[in-house]
């Protein structure tokens, strides 16, 4: 946890500083400097010490916790907007100097004032992108339904995080989504909570205990239920009706639901599942992070993760799907039998940003082939 806070300092002070070297070189000091310094030293504080500002300010400290992340988002995209046009610029550069009058196309002025441009509009248009949620189908054939059903419907929902920016409205609108799926069974991979530690979330958890699929609501915990505090995400999912598997296996009619939580390494996971497999039901595995998977392969038929969040903000995909063994969104073949679904998730963390990351709820389909 301590290298996750020197971390988010570390981005937090080189976004607000690379802000700052660029404005001061293309428009020089004066007025606006110190508004813009103390603006930065706030975003700061705010990002990196929110309990302080919390007991400084109490609730009056709600709406610049709510406006940090925006600010921050923000001076993200003006980095990658930047470094987009500082390549734009030295490719004028290199027609310039083969003789092409283009030298001053993108002065260092311009392209600042570009870039600030960019960033407001990819700010806008990734907060709209990061609420704007879609229902994903999947279908997948196997001979393992029970006798007369010749479709099972499941729908899973990861990484919901809620928060300052995501409570009873969101997760109403969320979870109407997975009502008009019409589910047999409904999971949850992890990370359903984000902040404010310890928080209530009583309407919320109201609102999840209305879901009433026919074979029942499965969930597991991810690593931000540790964040948020054990203890208050477990009362929180009680009060839910969420069925939490904690390296536990249920079985509803025709199928076999095991879980295991966050931490969980291979080989617990390969113990649950090997427990299950004298059972010819269809062997669903819920685990937060895809990656590592079970130390045994081919023990399930389909295991649903979620924790990447398909990378969220581009291009952060590149180093997510590097820390998550290649597996970054989608469904994947898993090694000796089954698949694998990655899901986006339905909300975000951190920044109230998605960029090229769609949020997802899937549908899943399971069919019975043709021949069987």
């Amino acid at each position: 946890m301590m290298t996750f806070l020197i971390l988010r300092l570390l981005v937090t002070l080189v976004l607000a500083l690379h802000f700052l070297l660029r404005l001061r070189l293309a428009y020089g000091s004066g007025r606006w400097l110190l508004p813009v310094i103390v603006a930065l030293l706030a975003l700061v504080t705010l990002q990196n010490r929110p309990d302080r500002v919390q007991a400084w300010l109490g609730q009056a400290a709600e709406g610049l916790l709510y406006a940090a992340p925006l600010l921050l988002g923000y001076l993200l995209f003006f980095l990658l907007a930047a470094l987009a046009l500082d390549l734009a610029r030295l490719a004028l550069a290199g027609a310039s100097a083969l003789g092409a009058p283009t030298a001053e196309i993108l002065s260092l002025g311009r392209s600042v004032s570009l870039a600030l441009g960019l960033a407001a509009a990819l700010s806008v248009t990734s907060y709209l992108e990061a609420h704007r949620f879609r229902l994903v189908q999947v279908e997948l054939e196997t001979a393992k339904l029970p006798a007369g059903v010749d479709e099972l419907r499941i729908v899973q929902v990861s990484d919901v995080h809620l928060s300052r920016f995501i409570g009873r409205e969101e997760l109403k609108k969320k979870l109407d989504l997975v009502m008009e799926a019409d589910p047999d069974l409904v999971v949850f991979t992890g990370d359903l909570l984000d902040s404010p530690p310890g928080a209530a979330y009583e309407q919320e958890a109201a609102l999840l205990a209305g879901l009433k699929p026919r074979l029942g609501v499965f969930a597991v915990l991810g690593n931000h239920e540790t964040y948020f505090g054990l203890p208050a995400a477990l009362d929180f999912y009680r009060r839910a009706g969420l069925t939490l598997l904690r390296g536990q296996a249920e079985t509803p009619p025709g199928l076999v639901v095991a879980g295991v939580d966050d931490a969980a390494d291979g080989q617990e996971a390969a113990r649950l599942l090997t427990a299950c497999q004298d059972d010819r039901r269809f062997i669903l595995f819920l685990k937060h992070r895809p990656s590592p998977p079970p130390d045994v392969p081919g023990l399930f038929d389909l295991q649903l993760s979620g924790h990447t969040h398909g990378g969220q903000i581009w291009p952060n995909h590149i180093p997510t799907a590097r820390a998550n063994g290649r597996l970054l969104h989608g469904l994947y073949p898993a090694p000796g039998r089954g698949w694998i679904y990655v899901s986006r998730g339905a909300g975000f963390w951190g920044l109230p940003f998605r960029f090229l990351a769609p949020p997802e709820v899937i549908l899943f389909r399971l069919r019975r082939p043709p021949e069987s």
